[in-house]
């Protein structure tokens, strides 16, 4: 099974304005003491799945170098290989020992001035993940819903959205999508225990045993199918003659009992 079963989450700071920090209480069951560290990402996805639309500029407000050094820094870390997916921070946990955890998870919204406008508003996903070794064992996903907090501007909306007026409601009905991994033992284990190696190698075994009688059988039907086409038309040439011979024996013989009568 896998080593890290994520029990509750809480989500805090929840209806607020999309300004606002996202704040997740992460509660999880260790069951074996890890050599590593587990790393946990707060990932953001628009509605047009788009991303960041300038990857280069910084926040509104930054002029101090130290500070925009700093930011590059963690964009380089937090840089995600799946486009339009935002990671909005990431934390690493350890070491880790047999027990029940709980840790407060609190990151900053997107920089929205960088997303594309028709992407703010609408149905957005908050994505937690959970890895170990650069390997994702666990994804908790969220529907979020930015809307306008004044009628007039929902029926009307802006070209450029007005984040002060605009709210976040988080959907607590998360969908949660587990992955297998390899822990420490370096075997591959999936959330109920089950050693996929072992699996994978015997499809493996039984893939190749296939393909060699796959192999075979072709090689065996083009023999067949030579072997056929020969016997056929031996069949053929031999029935022709036999027909022929007959033929001719039977007009022979009608012929003598024409003339002996």
């Amino acid at each position: 099974m896998s080593l890290i079963n994520v029990t509750n989450i809480k989500i805090g700071n929840n209806v607020c304005s999309i300004k606002l920090p996202l704040i997740f209480q992460i509660e999880f069951e260790c069951l074996e003491d890890l050599k590593h560290d587990v790393e946990w990402k707060v990932i953001y996805i628009t509605s047009d799945g788009s991303g960041y639309v300038n990857s280069t500029s910084n926040s509104e407000g930054n002029t101090d170098n130290s500070v925009d050094n700093m930011m590059e820094q963690e964009k380089e870390y937090l840089v995600s290989n799946n486009k339009g997916e935002i990671i909005l921070d990431a934390v690493c946990l350890g070491p880790l020992y047999k027990g029940i955890l709980e840790f407060e998870f609190r990151v900053n919204p997107p920089n929205f001035s960088r997303l594309r406008p028709e992407s703010v508003l609408g149905m957005q996903a908050i994505l937690i993940s959970g890895n170990y070794c650069d390997q994702e064992f666990i994804r908790i996903g969220y529907y979020t819903n930015n809307v306008y907090d004044e009628e007039s501007l929902v029926e009307n909306p802006p070209d450029l959205p007005i984040l002060d007026k605009i709210v976040r409601c988080i959907i607590d009905q998360p969908r949660v999508t587990r992955f297998p991994i390899k822990w420490d033992n370096d075997n591959l284990i999936d959330f109920e225990g089950n050693n996929l190696n072992y699996v994978i190698n015997s499809d493996t075994d039984s893939n190749t045993t296939e393909d060699n009688v796959d192999t075979n059988t072709t090689d065996t039907m083009d023999g067949n199918t030579t072997e056929d086409n020969v016997d056929t038309n031996t069949t053929d040439t031999v029935d022709t003659n036999t027909t022929e011979d007959t033929v001719e024996y039977t007009e022979e013989v009608r012929k003598r009992r024409y003339e002996e009568i």
